[in-house]
């Protein structure tokens, strides 16, 4: 950690400091007018590449050792009939193809028959087809098509980490939930909820890639961005039924070079020649699941599932086909997901339901201009949101939501070379919270529950009105209901051209442009404005809120970039540049606005891949980027004057009725919040820079072998700094630490420095958003993959070892213990305690083994197998008597960190074994299948979130939260 005294106090520049800040701000803006100019003109001087269709396909067709010319090529792509000829040579070549599993038809006036490809075409790649077409096939008399693959030895230079097609979808056990399908298939994607049977999907989740913020993530739908201002969501809810393809990346996309998180883009279905649909339905019920309750479980008193189902269910519908016999085509899709799960200590069960619709239509106004509309309207209603053992039902929040995207989109084709693609897009979202109809009084809260020092070990087995402090910690009205309207709308350009070089390389060039405006309203109410906190089941503190409360803020988002992708014959080369230009502010009620500010950041990256061997290819990769922050709207949410403000009293509950009345707060503690914060106007943007190094090679029987590391480096990260209260207004003390095993005396007794506040400046607390200096943070690891594939088996096995070090506070949520939570460690010195250790997204080691097997007579298995590290763990010890009343420290660095052992404290680990067996029946072109997945096989009930303000050792790691037991999916899909 850095020490406390090394942190400077932070305020305006003076002197040499300012001038370098202009100097430095002059020379910014110089530069970022001049890559404007020269975008620009490379925009408009030669077409480039589209946002989207980044893939080739090329190949030959012969016919008796002969080339084979004006042979037809056919697939079907965004709706159309894309078609290619081969040339006098019998070769040809496209270089506009869409990512993901294409048919391709192949046809010749020589011949009566057709013949037809399944192949995966992946981002960025080529994929090469040998066609040999045979004349009257001695064994059938008639004329047959033999199409292979064959390897290229133009490497692949920018891999995405997944490309997820339909076929995956519908193969592996899953509930249609993007994110926990994630998190079991990719070693990279940690969530913030450990989901196994859908128990939990109709909600979004957080989710960390690389140690960068949950805050960083993309979610990119149709090639525009469609993530939420606050980034903590999208401002739609994939529906997985309904996608063609994901495209998963880490610190870039095809369309956005801004973000160091996980980039989804997202390809849905679309229509086609022929007229096709599918419905299908999958269900869940308590009838079908277990208890898995262990026997540590059951010794803290907790005998059953933490969630188990009343039901699931989840449909969808779905129909596209062309529009008469014109070259258009329509394609529409409704999903409908309705559960009911019981959670331990509720006495009746909570509920919640989506449903989600999908239409769009494409079709030709000529042979070279296209146009696409999709439009997506969404509902979600979820009754009783936050619900858990800690929260009861009449605490949680009752919410609705609405998304609504429509897009449009045109591409000119100017040859197969050349091609134009212009988008423009609006998604919306509205969240109404309301506090439960039933709940009354004041809301309250348990802090640091179920802490307690005793003279000797507890034994849990006469502690269970102890142990049942840990459940339902959080009762009465919920604290705080958010409501928000959140909108963005995107316009983007992009240009392609393919240009033979220099040695028989060519150039992939590509440059665009997008804008994006976006907005975020939030409304925050809370009954009577008053939280009420309790400390060992005594009137503590209570929070006094100035609610009801509205803001408003906007960001704008203009992104220029330029990309040149060199190939030769055994050698890739890129070289790109983004230029983005972001602006936010804070409208206020008055019609002033305040926050003005704005931020002219130039990232880029180069790379480079080589090949060695034909046989068994060799590809060594690597690479450098400098990635800019996506701007988050929190940074205007968190100083805008009209937002909620925070006041924390002590109280004193004289008589007794454990309810709050005026004069029952006679000492004002801290104040917090929007209204006692203020930006600062040099504030600067976060940017990480990434160094990877990488290789892959197939071997011999199929395999292929993945292996990559990395090492990025977070700099100018933001925090609030406490003007008001700077750390010279503490006053060091010792106290007594009772160790891990919470008992007094004892061998692990310690004693620990915290720091107490100066009377006089209680309540004084006064904030700036600011970048504290050599506030950053940074992540490291390798990840390999091993392949295996052959006719009736693919396999994949996986393993990820990585570390996230930052200095947070001692939250061990994933909004508090992330690299973007502003209220860190230069608000408070106790919070600067042990503060530099792992982020809540670092799971140390993380393993996934994926395969799917044809086991004939239309029989298809397929089994999941995962492994993670729990949480970064550290206890926190609340500290008693004290100025600014009780607080909570650190007494162990979380996680391993940067100077603890490579395993470091964390929680326990999970394990989950998941199998599909899928059964299917052909009726002509009709297919019928059935499925049944079941979800933690082994029906482990390993802790997901455990409490932390007692001793990780001997009795006290109480789980709070785990896996969920084993239940059973049975599903049926009909296509046509």
């Amino acid at each position: 950690m850095i020490p406390v005294s090394h942190w400077p106090a932070s305020g305006p520049l003076h002197g040499r400091e300012a001038k370098s800040a202009v100097s430095v701000k002059k020379i910014t803006a110089v530069i970022a007018r001049g890559l404007l100019f020269l975008f620009l003109s490379f925009a408009t001087a030669m077409p480039v590449l589209s946002q989207y269709q980044t893939s080739t396909i090329l190949g030959l067709v012969r016919a008796n050792g002969e080339p084979v010319p004006n042979a037809r090529i056919e697939w079907t792509q965004d709706g159309q009939l894309r078609s290619l000829v081969t040339d006098s040579s019998g070769r040809f070549s496209f270089f506009f193809v869409s990512p993901g599993l294409h048919r391709f038809r192949f046809t010749h006036p020589s011949s009566m028959e057709a013949g037809e490809h399944v192949a995966l075409v992946n981002v960025n790649a080529s994929l090469s087809l040998d066609v040999v077409l045979r004349y009257h096939e001695s064994l059938t008399g008639t004329d047959t098509w033999l199409i292979r693959e064959q390897p290229t030895t133009v490497p692949v230079l920018e891999q995405p980490e997944r490309l997820i097609t339909f076929r995956q979808i519908e193969s592996l056990p899953h509930s249609e939930h993007l994110w926990s399908f994630l998190n079991h298939t990719e070693v990279s994607v940690i969530t913030d909820r450990y989901d196994i049977g859908g128990l939990d999907s109709n909600r979004q989740y957080l989710f960390g890639v690389h140690g960068s913020s949950e805050l960083q993530n993309q979610g990119i739908l149709n090639g525009l961005n469609v993530n939420n201002p606050s980034n903590l969501e999208m401002l739609v809810f994939p529906d997985m039924a309904a996608t063609e393809s994901i495209i998963y990346t880490v610190g870039d996309s095809r369309t956005s070079h801004s973000g160091p998180g996980g980039h989804l883009d997202f390809i849905p279905k679309t229509g086609g020649r022929e007229l096709h649909g599918q419905a299908q339905v999958f269900f869940q019920a308590g009838a079908l699941q277990n208890i898995n309750s262990s026997a540590r479980n059951r010794s803290f008193f907790i005998s059953d599932s933490d969630e188990r189902w009343r039901h699931f269910v989840n449909g969808s519908f779905q129909i596209g086909g062309p529009i008469g016999k014109r070259p258009w085509s329509y394609f529409g899709a409704i999903s409908v997901r309705d559960l009911e799960k019981w959670i331990r200590n509720h006495p009746v069960p909570v509920s919640g339901n989506l449903t989600q619709g999908t239409f769009s239509i494409s079709g030709r106004l000529s042979s070279r201009d296209q146009i696409g509309l999709f439009v997506a309207p969404q509902w979600s209603h979820d009754p009783q949101s936050d619900a858990s053992p800690q929260i009861t039902r009449e605490s949680s929040i009752d919410e609705n939501q609405t998304y609504r995207s429509t897009q449009v989109s045109w591409t000119r084709t100017f040859s197969s070379r050349s091609l134009l693609d212009v988008r423009f897009g609006v998604a919306l979202s509205d969240l109404t919270s309301g506090i439960q109809p039933g709940a009354r009084g004041q809301s309250s809260e348990d802090i640091f529950a179920g802490f307690a020092v005793y003279a000797v070990l507890p034994d849990p087995k006469t502690e269970a009105p102890l142990l049942g402090l840990l459940n339902n910690t959080r009762r009465g009205p919920a604290p705080l209901a958010v409501s928000f309207n959140a909108g963005s709308s995107q316009t983007s350009v992009a240009f392609s051209t393919v240009r033979d070089g220099f040695w028989g390389s060519f150039h992939r060039i590509s440059t665009g442009v997008s804008y994006r405006r976006s907005s975020l309203v939030q409304q925050s109410q809370v009954v009577d404005g008053v939280n009420l906190l309790f400390f060992q089941g005594s009137p503590n503190s209570v929070r006094m809120l100035n609610t009801p409360a509205q803001t408003r803020d906007q960001t704008r988002q203009l992104e220029l970039y330029g990309f040149d992708s060199l190939s030769f014959a055994r050698l890739s080369v890129t070289i790109g540049l983004s230029l983005d230009l972001s602006r936010g502010q804070s409208p206020l009620q008055s019609g002033l606005t305040v926050n003005k500010t704005g931020w002219a950041n130039v990232g880029g990256r180069v790379g480079a891949a080589y090949q060695f061997m034909n046989r068994h290819p060799l590809v060594l990769r690597a690479g450098a980027a400098r990635i800019y922050d996506q701007p988050v709207i929190g940074a205007w949410t968190a100083s805008n004057p009209e937002g909620v403000g925070v006041r924390v009293y002590s109280w004193n509950d004289a008589n007794g009725d454990r309810q709050f009345q005026e004069g029952e707060n006679p000492q004002g503690l801290k104040v917090s919040g929007s209204p006692y914060t203020r930006i600062d106007p040099n504030l600067k943007n976060p940017d990480t820079t990434e160094l990877t190094l990488g290789f892959s090679q197939r071997l011999i029987g199929g395999f292929t072998i993945q292996m990559s590391g990395f090492r990025r480096v977070t700099h100018n990260l933001m925090s609030l700094v406490n003007e008001g209260v700077p750390f010279s207004a503490y006053t060091p003390i010792r106290v007594m630490d009772p160790g891990s095993d919470g008992a007094v005396p004892s061998d692990d007794d310690q004693s620990i420095t915290v720091f107490n506040q100066n009377a006089e400046t209680l309540g004084q607390d006064r904030y700036l958003l600011t970048n504290p200096p050599g506030f950053g943070g940074h992540s490291e690891g390798w990840e390999m993959k091993l392949f295996f594939s052959s006719r009736k088996i693919q396999s994949e096995a996986a393993a990820m070892r990585y570390r996230a070090v930052a200095a947070t506070g001692p939250g061990v949520s994933a909004l508090e213990n992330d690299t973007q939570a502003l209220a860190g460690v230069f608000d408070d010195p106790n919070k600067a305690i042990l503060a530099r250790g792992s982020t809540y997204f670092d799971r140390g080691l993380v393993g996934r083994f994926l395969t799917t097997a044809d086991f004939g007579w239309n029989i298809r298995g397929s089994v999941i197998a995962t492994y993670q590290d729990g949480l970064p763990y550290a206890r926190i010890l609340p500290i008693s008597g004290l100025n600014q009343g009780i607080i909570g420290v650190l007494t162990t660095q979380r996680g391993p960190g940067e100077a603890g052992s490579p395993l470091g404290p964390r929680g326990a680990h999970y394990e989950n074994i998941d199998v599909r067996i899928l059964k299917e029946w052909l009726i002509g072109k009709r297919k019928l299948v059935a499925t049944l997945d079941i979800f933690n096989l082994l029906n482990r009930a390993l802790p997901t979130v455990q409490s932390d303000v007692t001793g990780p050792t001997q009795y006290w790691r109480v789980p709070l939260r785990f896996q969920t037991p084993r239940s059973l999916q049975p599903g049926i899909r009909y296509t046509w």
